[in-house]
């Protein structure tokens, strides 16, 4: 790989957030660890077991094991501040989190409308697109990216660590911009002009223009970037000093390429963390695609060294500013490596940010507001999930101990293993616990016994021949592997799609599953049966000791297929007809939007207090969070945001002010000074000040004085409001948040951090002479009227669903093609099609059922039914999703086991008849039973007990596996045998049709 050589600079390969134990040598020697000791245990261990043959099998099992605890046990020793809770980075329903609300900067809408090459809707679906991208890289924590108002985005963040907090408010607000240009020197004939003209520019102007494109730009660097005037082989730059607000800076002239020409990071493939091969310094390594290969090709080619050795500097500019100016050796394809001053932290942030893509338009630093939000979850509500989860695991695990005795207690033993690797990778990965997400993990210990089931059946039917114990055991786990390999792989083909196609939820959602199920096949095929091993080796394991409930029974599953059908075509119809009626009121507020509104009251309230007037004025759909502030705590606080379905902000203040008014609503008064001209910019100040500036000078300039502090954002939208509230205001002054200038003056808390919220109580506005004099006066007086009369709602105003048209797109896109790829993954292990769309028809019913109960169960959630039946009113949002590609990715198990037992039935029989099939599902009916039986008492004790968080993600669990066993028997078999009939028919047409060979 051709490299970007920096000029020599001081540069550090250490995180200084990092312990000082934190280095390669420590590193080195763990995992020299990991990969010894358990060769040496298993090595004693197995030589005092006399059974040296399992020696490698017990090291791969303890080299698992001991690879999931170092992490953990090294993160506790190195950072002892550090407790065993803080290992585990739970989601915003469990442990509460952080709000924040950033604003594009001012003007920039503005500019997007100018310019009108896109809309600006669109410009801020692509923003809130990145900034997903960048807020959660990896898909797997529970991060929530939505467009708020017109020009905002809300960021969900769980957990209130300020260190991650900052972390994070860096990475979303960062540009990501990355461009290379030329650094102008007078030794090249076609720079000396453009050199002449920039040096011309006043000081507040940084940009040479020829005609409308800009052909040179002066560019300050990022503090301690190694920019020097050159000399000797490389050619001497130009720079110039400038002031920029009262501080004076040092600037570079770059050439700039043409539009069509310029190489960005818009044409980058990936960004990936790499080491400088002559310092060892972390640095970025970068790969362009075909168009930034041939344009990165052209602009190398084109400043390659003179013939006396004199070399240009290529300028490595990173969010407007210079990061690092190195010598061109040669010309450059592909890829390269930027260099500086990074730390490995750093320079992960940076690969985050480039690989998310830049801004379309930038926001502003600090967000317009920042909150601690308590979990969403009540305390009674978690405790209740918990608790269900923990319940449900224990019958799976006394059910495998009392209905396989001595095989159940292995397959238990296999399951805590599997759990504990599955939680030790989640945490290495940082993903996100969330309450459904440990009821899916707890669905995955139900789901996980489907494979021991599998062995065991096996194994009771070898004994049943006459095998011996030892014969069983390798004839259990060689037999039922391909049914088991199967399901798992299906499963992961699955999870691998979602992961690559799907939104961020699903992604999460695909991590989770693809960990879970390769450590299921570990645990079960490999652990498991190296254990059944050593303990008949020892004499441990003499008889199989096990219930047998379920005889094979002699069913003609086959001859009920018209009733099954007519009955599945019936439920459809009908629960579809039920879905169309309900409408909107399928989904739940996520997927909906609506109007969000931040309410503060005189003194702190519990969400019981309230919470009901509420319902009775916006109905069921309504999302509530509590808002942390300094001094606050427990189940009450004075700050609350509300989140409706309603689309009309308007109408909710009114609607949210009659509810709570007898609650103590809290009001901030204001006081407008004399509103007073600006004058006309002079001739200094036009050579001096921005464009932005320079339009507000003849306008009106006066200060607002609070009775508490708020931002200047809640500011600038209460004159805003009033403007409005002019005769035809809203339509003369369009934009007029655009038209001023807010900045506070006075606070009454400890200056924060600039990329922290300010709230001021004294306020100074700058309005441009678009808006006259006397309008300004009029609405400040309705501004002051309303404030004093009506409660001060904070970010009243439109926020985007979380689940957007988009994302529902992808989602549907990832289910498809996970279908699309168990279809062919089954027709290559079956050598026939007709296998897979039998599958592939199954799934869809079982997705369809499942999905279409949830009206259904909200229609009867009023009546006595849904009272026996717990019902409520079930609505469609991200548990509820991630429960319908629960079944997509486990509904196929059972399916593949029949399949498979078809396969082993037919062997080489020419033609699958309707006999063997019926003889397959009774073969398999107690396998079908018993591991529908372990999922559906696990997913029904989260029912029964889980409590209203995750009740409608386990009542579209818990129909989808019973439709999944009635599936597998009624729907997967008759049409695989139906298709291959179908085939048989018409193969035996085209014979019949052959022309007779005529005797001679």
């Amino acid at each position: 790989m051709l490299e970007l050589l920096a000029q020599t600079s001081q540069m550090t390969a250490q995180d200084p957030g990092a312990p000082q134990s934190a280095n390669g040598l420590v590193i080195f020697a763990l995992f020299l660890m990991i990969l010894i000791v358990p060769q040496i245990v298993s090595y004693f261990a197995c030589k005092w077991l006399k059974s040296p043959d399992l020696t490698e099998r017990l090291a791969a099992v303890l080299t698992a094991l001991l690879a999931a605890i170092t992490p953990m046990c090294y993160q506790l020793v190195a950072y002892p501040d550090k407790s065993f809770g803080d290992l585990f980075r739970l989601g915003v329903d469990l442990a509460g989190g952080t709000n924040l609300v950033y604003e594009i900067k001012q003007g920039e809408r503005e500019k997007i409308e100018a310019a009108g090459e896109k809309s600006f809707d669109q410009i801020m679906n692509n923003l809130v697109g990145a900034v997903s991208r960048r807020a959660n890289p990896s898909g797997a924590e529970d991060v929530t990216v939505r467009r708020v108002g017109q020009d905002r985005v809300e960021v969900i963040v769980p957990g209130a660590d300020q260190a991650y907090i900052q972390e994070m408010k860096e990475r979303i607000s960062k540009a990501g911009t990355l461009e290379f240009e030329i650094l102008a020197t007078k030794d090249h004939p076609e720079h000396r002009r453009l050199i002449q003209l920039a040096r011309q520019l006043p000081n507040n102007q940084d940009t040479v223009y020829e005609g409308n494109i800009p052909a040179a730009r002066w560019v300050e660097p990022e503090a301690g970037a190694p920019v020097e005037a050159g000399g000797g082989e490389t050619l001497p730059a130009e720079s110039r000093a400038a002031t920029r607000d009262g501080n004076q800076i040092k600037q570079w002239l770059l050439i700039l390429t043409a539009p069509h020409e310029r190489v960005t990071g818009d044409l980058l493939v990936r960004a990936t963390p790499q080491t400088e091969s002559t310092t060892g310094a972390p640095s970025v390594g970068f790969q362009f695609d075909t168009a930034g290969a041939v344009r990165f090709s052209k602009l190398t080619t084109k400043y390659q060294p003179l013939k006396d050795g004199s070399k240009f500097r290529l300028a490595v500019v990173l969010n407007g500013q210079i990061q690092s100016a190195p010598r061109l050796q040669s010309a450059i394809g592909a890829q390269g490596q930027i260099t500086g001053s990074f730390t490995a932290k750093e320079v992960q942030k940076l690969v985050d940010i480039l690989n998310a893509g830049a801004l379309d338009v930038p926001l502003n630093d600090a967000p317009v507001s920042e909150f601690t939000i308590s979990p969403l979850l009540g305390q009674d509500v978690r405790t209740k999930g918990i608790n269900a989860c923990i319940g449900s695991a224990v019958v799976v695990f006394l059910f495998m101990g009392v209905y396989y005795r001595l095989s159940g207690m292995i397959a238990n033993l296999s399951l805590v293993l599997n759990m504990f690797l599955t939680i030790a990778i989640m945490v290495f990965v940082q993903a996100s616990f969330t309450l459904p997400g440990l009821a899916g993990m707890a669905l995955t210990i139900g789901m996980a016994v489907d494979a021991n089931i599998l062995i065991y059946e096996r194994m009771r039917e070898e004994v049943a021949r006459g095998a011996s114990i030892k014969m069983a055991i390798f004839n259990g786990f060689d037999k039922a592997f391909s049914a088991i390999f199967d399901s798992n792989v299906t499963t992961l083909i699955s999870a691998v799609i979602l992961y690559m196609v799907g939104t961020d939820q699903v992604k999460g959602f695909a991590v989770t599953l693809f960990v879970g199920i390769a450590t299921s096949m570990f645990c079960s095929l490999y652990f498991g049966r190296l254990v059944f091993e050593l303990l008949e080796r020892k004499r441990f394991l003499k008889k199989l000791n096990m219930m047998e409930a379920i005889k094979t029974p002699s069913v003609n599953f086959l001859g009920k297929i018209r009733i099954a059908a007519i009955a599945s075509t019936v439920l459809i119809v009908v629960s579809l007809g039920i879905a169309i009626k309900r409408g909107a009121e399928n989904f739940d507020i996520d997927f909906r939007g609506g109007t969000m509104i931040t309410l503060q009251f005189k003194e702190p309230r519990k969400s019981d207090e309230f919470k009901a007037k509420l319902n009775e004025k916006f109905g069921s759909s309504l999302s509530l969070e509590q808002l942390t502030v300094p001094g606050e705590s427990g189940d009450a606080s004075t700050r609350w945001r509300v989140r409706v379905t309603n689309e009309k902000p308007d109408e909710v203040s009114k609607d949210l002010a009659a509810a709570l008014e007898s609650f103590g609503l809290r009001k901030i008064t204001v006081k407008p000074s004399e509103v007073t001209a600006i004058p006309e910019a002079t001739e200094e100040q036009q050579k001096t000040l921005s464009d932005r500036q320079l339009a507000l000078m003849g306008g009106s300039e006066f200060k607002l004085t609070f009775s508490e502090p708020v931002t200047t954002t809640t500011a600038r939208q209460a004159i805003v409001e009033g403007i409005g509230e002019l005769p035809n205001g809203k339509e003369k002054y369009k934009g007029a948040g655009d038209m001023m200038e807010v900045v506070g003056v006075s606070t009454a808390e400890s200056a924060p951090k600039a990329s922290e919220v300010q709230r001021f109580l004294d306020i100074t506005v700058k309005v441009r002479k678009d808006i006259p004099k006397e309008d300004l006066v009029t609405a400040l007086v309705a501004v002051e009227k309303k404030m004093a009369s009506t409660p001060l709602f904070e970010e009243l105003t439109n926020f985007s669903s979380a689940v957007g048209k988009q994302t529902q797109q992808q989602a549907l896109l990832a289910i498809g093609l996970s279908l699309i790829s168990i279809l062919i993954y089954v027709w290559f292990r079956f050598d026939s099609w007709s296998y897979g769309i039998g599958a592939i028809v199954a799934l869809f019913h079982d997705v369809i059922v499942a999905g279409l109960a949830l009206p259904v169960a909200a229609m009867l959630s009023g009546t006595p039914i849904g009272s026996i039946f717990g019902l409520e009113d079930f609505k469609v949002n991200l548990p509820v999703i991630a429960a319908l590609l629960t079944i997509v990715g486990f509904s196929i198990n059972d399916t593949i086991v029949i399949f498979d037992r078809v396969r082993e039935i037919k062997g080489k029989s020419p033609k699958l008849t309707r006999d063997m099939v019926n003889l397959a599902l009774n073969q398999t009916l107690s396998r079908t039973i018993l591991t529908s039986l372990t999922t559906g008492m696990t997913t029904l004790v989260l029912y029964i007990l889980g409590g209203e968080s995750i009740h409608g993600f386990t009542f579209c669990m818990l129909i989808g596996f019973i439709s999944g066993v009635y599936s597998t028997i009624y729907i997967a078999s008759p049409v695989m045998l139906w298709v291959i009939d179908m085939e048989q028919r018409r193969q035996d047409a085209k014979l019949t049709k052959k022309p007779a060979i005529a005797k001679k």
